[in-house]
């Protein structure tokens, strides 16, 4: 049964206003066009595990060269008088092993470093 104020038997009072939403309105559900896309992208979580355990391979990478390279740099220049250009060229490696992880960690670089990427070949 409908009654006239208040609309169709079903429990359902009428829109405000008195008309009734067209099919596949918003007022209907699953009906219509696609949703609406999301305000914003979710948040990357994964990225950022991946930042926290690269940012301990960076910590280990610089005390690396902090504590063993440059002072076998300078012991070895004090022996033989002249760098060894072996231990520079590792240093240069560790180095930039050691930008490409701080470009990870801070978002600079997406690519992921080694041991998930390439070592850096200069």
């Amino acid at each position: 049964m409908s009654d006239p104020v208040s609309g169709p038997d079903n429990g359902v009072p009428p829109p405000i206003g008195g008309e009734a939403a067209p099919p596949g309105g918003p007022a209907e559900p699953g009906g219509g066009g696609p949703p609406p896309p999301p305000l914003r992208p979710p948040y990357p979580w994964t990225r950022l595990l991946y930042a926290i355990g690269f940012s301990f391979v960076a910590w280990a990478v610089f005390w690396l060269i902090v504590v063993l390279l440059a002072p076998l740099h300078y012991i070895t220049l004090a022996i033989t008088g002249r760098p060894n250009e072996e231990l520079q060229m590792m240093s240069l490696r560790a180095i930039h092993y050691l930008k490409e992880l701080l470009g990870f960690i801070t978002g600079a670089r997406d690519e992921k470093p080694f041991p998930l990427g390439p070592f850096p070949k200069d």
